[in-house]
């Protein structure tokens, strides 16, 4: 039997243990989130590496999800069902196929195609074969187009039945070929002059090729080429290793994500969003996903119940295009159990997760070349995370005083970067170590030096620049606020403002142009304006420059507003200035100079009035 004596000093150190635990969460609340956070990032990093060590990769991933079940349903696209054994089939034949026309590891294909099952097979089948594949934005043209492929170095270019696509690339065949760049199209109806590969794979093995010929792969070497607009007016190809690949492909385990989920991916394949980490997620997880070759805002939860969708990922958008539907009775009738994506605006995010019924709204923050990723995993609205400084510490990011006019941190007199107090908004810089990289661009390699802000804090240090303005709270709670430099996000796309400037200002009638993105009430990002001097404005035509413009730019990036310039103001190195353009935007009665508006419905740029304006503010006039 225990003493008296013996419980009563048991029942001391229980009580002090307590009061020790107690006064620990009070001093320092975040202690059993940051357990949690550690004991889950460890677990992240422990599955990344298991597979490296035995360079596996996420084709690897993909032959066990064939292996575990050839018959289960992979994709299902349009009514159509793909298993992991037809889309092996297909990856197999192209592999074998390519292997024939004398491609090897370290090749680059680039793949230019709207969504659809040939996307897929066609990465994995040159993947097979360790070749690296560039994600081509279908929606570039002519010199841009040239340009990714120029960058990547691409051997091949692979095409899926797509008129407007055909015509594209028809239209720049002459540049590839002096390039000698082959040209494949499969599933194509339409005769075209470019080589058919359908026959060949039809009678080609589909038996897998040996995992000894990509045997030589290491986890540093470019498995995919992401593009992101740069300041350069071409997209940058951002190198996508082995080793990030297969960290995107885990993100999300945290969730739970398992072979009974069904993800709905309707977002381009050629966005690291929905290849990287969706698509990737996937096939980790060795369940299914309903491919959409396209968002539609009239189809989206149609596809979510027909489907038992429990996974749907999104840009912000998408969800305020959702929430302008009609409101219908079977919105909460859905599957979701989790929406995972970027940029959904604080004003929708309540709205937008009660009216379908949403349990858990992931929101990221991560860029695709960048080396710093954060989630909310608690609903926060807004937030894109919760960072303690114990984590803070552990992560390596700083939030810093900047520069409005160069997009860089601000020195104090010892040369040194300046973090901003809790709450102030500041400059995301990330540490750049060996696990959590920035592995920088192809081509230029000033393109990547850019990014990389050094003698940070300490001699030799050097740090990822996101060019992103963000804010952490008191309660450490991380919100995205802006983005700096010469890039803007509209309609769900980055566009280059040096690009766009360069193509406006090749008209006939336009002596300078300076391009910056402006804020438009209910609407995400940034809408294109441009400030010009014209050469003659009695002669200047806004039809010519309106059909110009969209026949040189996708619609994305065409200019949404003009303004007529008798000067722009520049700094003394010769840069326009923005910051005061950009305060200023577009409203007619607080601008003097002449405005104009992209107006869709006429075809042409009509002049912004006070009616004009009030149609965009309130959205009746499409930009």
């Amino acid at each position: 039997m225990t003493s008296p004596g013996a419980i009563d000093k048991r029942l001391k150190v229980a009580t002090g243990a307590a009061a020790a635990a107690g006064l620990v969460r009070f001093l320092y609340p975040y202690l059993e989130r940051d357990y949690n956070a550690i004991r889950s990032g460890r677990a992240f990093a422990k599955f990344v590496k298991a597979n490296l060590d035995k360079n596996r990769y996420f084709v690897d991933l993909f032959e066990d999800a064939v292996e575990q079940d050839p018959y289960k349903t992979f994709i299902i696209y349009e009514n159509t069902i793909y298993t992991y054994g037809d889309i092996n089939t297909m990856a197999n034949k192209l592999a074998n196929f390519a292997r024939g026309q004398g491609f090897k590891v370290g090749d680059c294909a680039a793949i230019l195609m709207y969504n659809e099952p040939t996307y897929i097979w066609s990465y994995l089948g040159f993947a097979k074969l360790g070749m690296k594949c560039a994600f081509i934005n279908y929606n570039l043209r002519a010199e841009s187009l040239i340009n990714c492929l120029d960058v990547t170095d691409a051997k091949i270019l692979m095409l899926a039945d797509d008129p407007r696509l055909l015509s594209t690339v028809e239209n720049i065949a002459g540049e590839l070929e002096q390039r000698n760049i082959g040209i494949w199209t499969t599933g194509c109806n339409a005769k075209t002059k470019f080589r058919n590969i359908d026959d060949d794979l039809a009678n080609i093995s589909d038996q897998a090729i040996p995992r000894e010929v990509r045997s030589a792969i290491l986890y540093s070497d470019v498995s995919i080429y992401s593009f992101t607009s740069g300041t350069t007016g071409h997209p940058k190809a951002a190198r996508i290793s082995y080793f990030r690949q297969m960290r995107g492909t885990f993100t999300f385990h945290t969730l739970g994500v398992n072979s009974n989920d069904c993800t709905y991916i309707c977002m381009p394949l050629y966005h690291s969003s929905a290849s990287l980490l969706s698509f990737g997620s996937v096939v980790r997880s060795a369940s299914t996903m309903v491919l959409a070759r396209k968002f539609s805002i009239h189809k989206f939860w149609d596809d979510c119940r027909r489907h038992g969708i429990t996974i749907i990922f999104y840009i912000g958008e998408i969800c305020r295009y959702l929430l302008s539907l009609p409101e219908h009775p079977d919105d909460k009738r859905n599957s979701v159990r989790v929406a995972i994506g970027n940029g959904l605006r604080p004003d929708i995010w309540k709205r937008f997760q009660q009216r379908f019924n949403i349990p858990l709204i992931h929101e990221f923050y991560g860029a695709t070349e960048g080396n710093f990723y954060s989630a909310n995993t608690d609903n926060t609205v807004g937030a894109v995370g919760r960072l303690s400084p114990l984590i803070k510490y552990l992560t390596g990011f700083h939030v810093v005083k900047f520069d409005y006019e160069t997009a860089e941190p601000v020195r104090d007199s010892k040369g040194r970067c300046m973090p901003t107090k809790l709450g102030t908004a500041g400059l995301l810089i990330k540490l750049i170590t060996e696990t959590a990289r920035f592995e920088g661009y192809a081509g230029n390699k000033d393109l990547t030096e850019k990014k990389i802000i050094r003698n940070a804090f300490v001699d030799g240090d050097a740090y990822f620049n996101t060019g992103d303005v963000m804010m952490l709270d008191k309660n450490y709670y991380l919100y995205f606020v802006d983005r700096l430099g010469d890039t803007f996000r509209w309609k769900g796309e980055n566009v280059a403002t040096t690009e766009v400037s360069d193509i406006v200002s090749m008209f006939p009638g336009i002596a300078e142009a300076n391009v910056y993105g402006v804020k438009v009430p209910g609407q995400d990002g940034r809408a294109g304006m441009a400030a010009i001097v014209v050469k003659d404005e009695s002669t200047f035509s806004m039809q010519e420059f309106h059909n110009y413009i969209t026949s040189s730019l996708p619609l994305y990036a065409c200019p949404k507003f003009l303004r007529i310039m008798k000067n722009i103001d520049k700094t003394v190195t010769f840069k326009y200035r923005k910051i005061d353009l950009v305060r200023e935007g577009f409203h007619p009665e607080k601008i003097k100079q002449k405005l104009y508006f992209y107006d869709f419905e006429n075809k042409t740029y009509s002049p912004l009035d006070g009616a004009a304006y009030s149609k965009i503010v309130i959205g009746k006039a499409r930009l």
